[in-house]
């Protein structure tokens, strides 16, 4: 089932309020179910997609006027070509390599948490109106938001391992060290930047209670745009660089 056809079913929703309320409670829990299920298995085949991408490609690393990148076999190459490493360097690069495809598919997997939601609550929210229970909806859609906020920050918890990472190969390996952008602010300023926004999970799930007549694309990207400031892609290029080649 493609995303078009999700968005179809959903998008049909407000039609179902027209028809007697067992009918249009009845019609909205059968297309709400549907776009559901369409949503979950796009989102399980979009991260399977993008992992597949991120083992097989060559992932950015820092910034630079040249670009640096680290292969799947733990080669640097600077402007595409590989610098003479050791078996040592190679895995240190592999090392670094794996903690920024951690951090780039920890991303990917929230980014379609918050698509979900947003499926949840296109549907949820006409339900909730015509059962007459949209106090209920809003916060169980709040809490919802809380929750998915709660593991976005787990994503700073893998931010040490990826400087310590990045400093072991910089250390070992002086072309590299140009590259080695990525310092202790990124890993304090992501937990400051989060503890600064608890609320912001349950700001989600509550402005997408507020418009049960939008798509589901609209309640998706408002969801994904909380995610899209996700601090790990702000952190370290290389997390920016990894998530950009899915």
């Amino acid at each position: 089932m493609t995303i078009t056809r999700t968005l179809l079913l959903v998008a049909l929703l407000p039609m179902a309020a027209c028809q007697p309320a067992d009918t249009a409670r009845s019609a909205a829990q059968q297309a709400t179910a549907a776009a559901a299920d369409a949503m979950g298995k796009t989102s399980r085949d979009a991260i399977e997609r993008a992992r597949r991408e991120l083992a097989d490609a060559d992932i950015d690393v820092g910034e630079g006027e040249t670009k640096a990148k680290i292969s799947p076999r733990g080669d640097l190459l600077i402007d595409g070509k590989p610098v003479p490493v050791d078996e040592t360097q190679r895995a240190l690069l592999l090392a670094h390599r794996g903690n920024i495809v951690k951090v780039a598919e920890a991303g990917i997997a929230i980014g379609m948490q918050g698509a979900n939601l947003g499926t949840r609550a296109a549907g949820g929210a006409l339900k909730s109106l015509l059962g007459g229970n949209s106090e209920e909806f809003s916060k169980q859609m709040e809490a919802e938001g809380a929750r998915m906020e709660a593991e976005a920050q787990k994503i700073c918890d893998l931010l040490p391992d990826l400087l310590a990472s990045q400093q072991a190969v910089a250390a070992a390996l002086p072309a590299f060290a140009p590259y080695a952008t990525m310092d202790a602010s990124d890993v304090s300023g992501c937990r400051t930047r989060h503890a600064g926004n608890d609320e912001a999970g349950g700001q989600t799930g509550e402005a997408l209670t507020q418009a049960p007549d939008r798509s589901t694309a609209g309640n998706a990207d408002a969801a994904a745009r909380v995610e899209a400031d996700a601090p790990a892609m702000d952190a370290a290029a290389e997390a920016d660089a990894a998530a950009a080649r899915r």
